[in-house]
């Protein structure tokens, strides 16, 4: 074939896309895209997309084809010469104009510009608009979009054009020579007037692409830019209307500063560009100021006055320079055209963090702000939600963001209060929200502020505030307990579910505020609460409606539920104030429920007063529409309670158990109530236990038995999952073991040790077999397996060591699953496994068996495609990367005595321990009985010198409570000198090379969780090199894949945030196979392109040497090094986008 040679190319530059972001160079691909020209010269110009289905390019009039492509250069070609399915550029003249407006095409009857916007066929439009953004970002753009503007093209087609200049000159600002700034400039110039009488949204792309254009040249390439635009515009053109002129000289002002914002310049950069505009702003305020002012100017340039000034105000322009303009809006809102945007652009102004600074212009402000009162409340008077809504917002905005400077100005404090009232009534504007106003919950955050800045005063001076704002407050709850009212319930049943889910959150808002009033009044709230409680119920004469009762309620449980008031002394009466409600509504039935349950620790102090409530919570249970608030009461009394409950077990069991056999309640209430009742239970004597149990389990065995006997379909399989789901509920609470309570009652220490299986066991253990058969015909149910796992899963967290008896035939059980049909839960299940019983010497066989036989399956997934399987994989990586439980040694008890600390058995202790010295709440690990926090022993570690550390006995193992990893970590480094065994994935039978090999694959999959696993499994697989001579032989062998793996996705295959993960395998690799790291990571350097094009030989020999260097033995070193590489391969080092990275 021969190429046409005399076919000269078009002058100017050969640009080159540059991605930003790895997304993007995966939307480009290497497909190359058709622009064609017709040939004959009296034809308009057409676009044409070839590809197997579509005619030839000399059918469609092409004589010559631009060949343009990913890495290549530009290539003139014969239409006969063009492989099929690729797309070119054609661009066969015009070498004398220049480069930005070359005539190639994309025209108004381009085809998928047609189909992006009238191809009613999704997948075309999505086609289109793949094929649309690859063109934008293509070199090609910055001749095509010239074209598309044409005035005799629609303004889709035209607004495209403009959008491809905006993302060209925005993204790839590198590709424009110097010399071509001002031309460009022009250019913009030119048609953004062309445009002013014509479409607006093309006018306001073409504003943002100039805006971009002037953000990239500031300040040294264009110095005066805005005073340039300003002039440019306000020169006489015969051509354009002057208030077409006007408003495009107001459109591209108001953008520049939107463009600012979301530009993706260096840091350093926006600082620089930032303080130019704000210089800038004197160019363009005192034209705002003359617009605002001419008695002339109609409604429409006023408007966007006001937008403008409300968007230059976001770039910290001083407030004091912005005074007149502020003024200027103020007036503005008596205008009810313009009252909308100004309002927006008095809160903007306000709103500036900046604005505290300048505190005497910040008292300027409050008495045209108090001005607005009247016009307020005529709006609320009228029912004009729009007009008291935006005054609210100003009145806010100012008090809510200045309070602090404001209440610093003491001599004008009377001013600052009176702009408080005003928000008052702002908080207590009449009506229901949302149906009759939306203004007062914009209040809302306003207090928690203004009480924290009181609060935050020292104490003479706060004294002296809360003398003057305390009334204040006690009105605040007033009128907040007001607003929480229900309507009339013929009101409230024609509100909307939209409207009740509003009025719900609603109420939740002012719960929040009521808790932090409580901060402000203290217990003096609670008591008037209960006075204002006892005298509704108390007066005869005038009786009270629900609402009001319901409300009171309301304010007690909000602050009940987050304060402690077990030392307060209303509760006593308001417990005993409870029963005396007539409850004739839901609503309130609710609120007294849940009222009850906030009250539940107070009365696991004070258990005479139990009997009081319960009857209340058991009766409720028995209505469907008290379903939560009924279910989640009991759950708490029965949890905090549970040692004060056996009197009222029986009556307990046999409501709930009525309930549950009429169905009246939901799943997830039902689910609830079995918690509750495994709590109830574990107070009770073992034999007590098991006679509840039966009673209350028997009637589901038999319906799961008879279940079991059917044929599987959809009704019967949702009552097997049902039932399933209320025995795995029910051992998840029910623990008769008391290590973990630090509950100190006398009947908790009267409790017999235990003798025999736990009763949970006893259960299993006679379900068993039924619970096979249904297995043995549901095993292809995925969830049917998870509830069937979920049961046993969770009597293993619960009863840890008491659980032994069950493992051997849950091992087997397991294994017969998974041989069969490999599930997710299976793995889970066996997870918990291995952690807690692989060390038990009794239990190690059939652990080792299941774990086993759990790889081998595994194993023959990966050969047949793990691909399909990614939710497998994940798990069994997390199983290969799993900590067995070390169990407790009684010598660890020593050690830790040795250590110099105490193990006095109390969790509350321990988490005291933690809070006073600010430790980690998570970082507890317990011993037999005892609780200890982690970093009390790291901090005495400090202490021990290593001579004595060395003499620490040998023989002692940890047993720890679940932990993130960093804490497993540093407790496991605080304890280097213990020895331990080698974990269960590292038996001298298991076939090491194939899990490593897996374990590479994993490293490249999409998932992060399953990549995540994966370095979790290496991370502990490497330090085992020296130790098992398997292991060191497949590390040795294999290790230069893992490296290219790791490699592979630092060099961008993976996700960014992953490369923490990654660097933790380099680390290890360091530690533990440095010799061989050292000659791998050379090796595989050398590869052209890897692990990415973007990076120099000269980067890559960098990073080797660093990874290899003395600071290899400093893991944050490591990840920084991680992280650095992984922004050079991904061509983002520098960017905006890693500034925070």
């Amino acid at each position: 074939m021969e190429r046409r040679a005399e076919a000269p190319p078009p002058q100017g530059l050969d640009f080159t896309v540059e991605n930003v972001e790895k997304e993007e160079q995966e939307e480009q691909g290497s497909e190359l895209v058709l622009l064609g020209v017709d040939a004959s010269p009296e034809s308009s110009l057409s676009g044409v997309m070839l590809d197997d289905h579509m005619a030839a390019p000399e059918a469609a009039g092409l004589k010559q084809i631009l060949l343009v492509g990913s890495g290549q250069a530009r290539q003139w070609m014969s239409p006969q010469l063009l492989p099929s399915r690729q797309t070119v550029f054609a661009n066969p003249c015009s070498a004398a104009l220049p480069w930005f407006q070359s005539p190639v095409v994309l025209c108004k009857s381009c085809p998928a510009l047609h189909q992006l916007y009238y191809d009613p066929n999704i997948e075309n439009k999505n086609l289109a608009q793949k094929w649309l953004m690859q063109a934008q970002v293509s070199p090609q753009a910055w001749h095509f979009s010239w074209l598309l503007l044409h005035m005799d093209k629609v303004p889709e087609i035209q607004y495209f054009g403009a959008s491809a200049l905006h993302i060209k000159i925005s993204r790839y600002w590198n590709d424009i020579p110097a010399d071509q700034y001002e031309s460009l400039k022009s250019q913009l110039f030119t048609h953004i007037t062309r445009f002013a009488s014509g479409s607006k949204i093309v006018l306001t792309r073409l504003c943002v692409a100039l805006a971009s254009l002037a953000l990239s040249m500031m300040p040294e390439a264009w110095p005066c830019a805005v005073a340039d635009m300003v002039r440019m515009f306000q020169a006489e053109d015969s051509n354009v209307d002057g208030r077409a002129r006007c408003l495009a000289l107001l459109e591209l002002l108001t953008v520049l500063p939107e463009e600012f914002q979301t530009s993706r310049l260096p840091q350093y950069r926006k600082g620089q560009v930032r303080s130019v505009l704000a210089q800038e702003c004197a160019s363009v305020f005192p034209l705002l100021e003359q617009l605002l002012q001419q008695q002339d100017s109609p409604g429409f340039i006023k408007q966007k006055v006001l937008k403008c000034f409300s968007s230059w105000v976001q770039l910290e322009i001083p407030l004091m320079d912005c005074e007149n303009l502020i003024q200027a809006a103020f007036t503005s809102l008596q205008d009810p055209e313009l009252f909308d945007t100004a309002v927006e652009a008095v809160v903007n102004a306000i709103s500036q963090p900046d604005a505290q600074r300048y505190v005497n212009t910040l008292l300027k402000l409050i008495p045209p702000v108090l001005g607005l009162q009247e016009q307020l409340r005529q709006a609320v008077q009228s029912g004009d939600m729009e007009t008291s809504h935006g005054i609210c917002r100003i009145a806010v905005a100012l008090g809510e963001n200045h309070s602090r400077a404001l209440l610093d100005q003491v001599e004008h404090w009377q001013s600052f209060l009176a702009l408080v009232n005003m928000i008052m009534f702002c908080t207590g504007i009449p009506g229901h929200y949302p149906v009759n106003e939306t203004t007062s919950s914009l209040t809302l955050t306003f207090w928690y502020t203004l009480q924290d800045d009181i609060l935050s005063f020292e104490p003479d001076k706060q004294a002296v505030y809360q003398q003057v704002y305390r009334p204040v407050y006690f009105q605040l709850v007033d009128v907040l307990l007001h607003k929480a009212q229900f309507p009339s319930d013929e009101e409230y049943g024609f509100w909307s579910s939209d409207e009740k889910e509003q009025f719900r959150i609603y109420r939740v808002d002012i719960s929040d505020t009521l808790m932090y009033v409580y901060e402000m009044l203290g217990a003096e709230l609670l008591s008037s609460l209960y006075d204002k409680l006892g005298r509704l119920l108390t007066n005869t004469e005038q009786p009270s409606t629900w609402q009001h009762t319901e409300a009171l309620l309301y304010g007690f449980q909000s602050i009940a539920e987050t304060i402690d008031v077990n030392y307060s002394d209303v509760v006593p009466g308001l417990i005993g104030l409870i029963p005396r409600i007539s409850i004739s509504n839901v609503q309130l039935a609710d609120t007294v429920m849940f009222t009850i349950g906030s009250l539940s620790e107070w009365l696991a102090d004070h258990p005479v007063m139990i009997n009081n409530v319960l009857p209340l919570v058991l009766q409720a249970l028995g209505n469907p529409e008290l379903s939560i608030s009924s279910v989640s009461t009991l759950k708490k009394i029965c949890r905090e309670c549970k040692y004060d409950l056996p009197p009222y077990a029986a009556n307990i069991v046999a409501v709930s158990q009525e309930v549950l056999m009429k169905q009246i309640h939901k799943t997830s209430q039902c689910m609830w109530l079995m918690q509750a009742l495994g709590f109830l239970l574990s107070a009770l004597q073992v034999e007590e236990i098991l006679k509840n149990l039966h009673s209350l389990i028997t009637p589901y065995i038999q319906q799961l038995e008879k279940l079991a006997d059917e044929t599987p379909n959809p009704s019967n399989r949702l009552a097997i999952i049902h039932i399933l789901g209320l025995l795995s509920n029910l051992f998840t609470t029910l623990d008769i073991s008391h290590h973990d309570d630090d509950h100190e009652s006398t009947e908790v220490k009267k409790l017999p040790v235990q003798q025999g299986p736990n009763p949970v066991v006893v259960v299993l253990q006679q379900v068993f077999q039924l619970i096979q058969k249904v297995l043995s015909k549901w095993l292809n149910d995925a969830q049917v397996v998870e509830s069937v796992c979920a049961i046993f899963e969770k009597s293993v967290k619960t009863l840890l060591d008491d659980f032994a008896p069950m493992v051997p035939q849950l091992c087997e059980m397991l294994g017969q699953m998974y041989s069969t049909i490999p599930q997710v839960s299976a793995i889970e299940l066996t997870r918990q496994l291995v952690h807690i019983f692989a060390h038990e010497p009794a239990h190690f066989p059939p652990i080792k068996a299941l774990f086993l036989l759990v790889t081998s399956v595994t194993l023959t997934l990966f050969q047949q495609g793990p691909r399909d399987h990614p939710d497998i994989v994940d798990s069994f990586m997390q199983l290969l990367a799993q900590r067995p439980q070390r169990k407790a040694s009684g010598k660890m008890s020593t050690l830790y005595t040795w250590w110099g600390g105490k193990a006095d058995g109390s969790l509350k202790s321990c988490m005291s321990l933690g809070m006073s010295k600010r430790y980690p709440s998570e970082a507890l690990l317990q011993l037999r009985g005892s609780y200890l926090h982690v970093f009390s022993i790291l901090d005495h570690c400090k202490c021990v010198s290593r001579q004595r550390l060395a003499g620490a006995p040998g023989s002692l193992e940890v047993s720890w409570l679940p932990l993130q990893h960093w804490v497993h970590a540093a407790c496991l480094c605080a304890l280097q000198a213990l020895k331990r065994k080698p974990d269960l994935f590292l038996c001298s039978n298991l076939d090491v090379k194939a899990v490593f090999q897996c374990g590479v694959l994993s490293l490249k999959f999409p998932e992060a969780p399953t990549v995540k696993a994966s370095c979790g499994f290496f991370t502990e697989l490497l330090p085992r090199c020296g130790e098992i001579a398997p292991v060191g032989q497949v590390v040795h062998e294999n290790g230069k894949a893992l490296l290219q793996a790791v490699l592979e996705g630092i060099g961008g295959q993976a996700s960014r945030s992953l490369m923490d993960h990654f660097a933790e395998i380099l680390f290890a690799l360091n530690k533990h196979c440095f010799s061989l790291l050292s000659i791998w990571i050379k090796e595989a350097m050398q590869q052209d392109g890897f692990p990415s094009a973007r990076v120099t030989p000269e980067q890559k020999e960098n990073f080797s040497q660093q990874i290899l260097s003395r600071e290899r033995v400093n893991k944050r070193r490591v990840k920084e090094m991680v992280k650095e590489f992984t922004l050079l391969c991904r061509g983002l080092h520098g960017t905006e986008y890693t500034a925070d990275y």
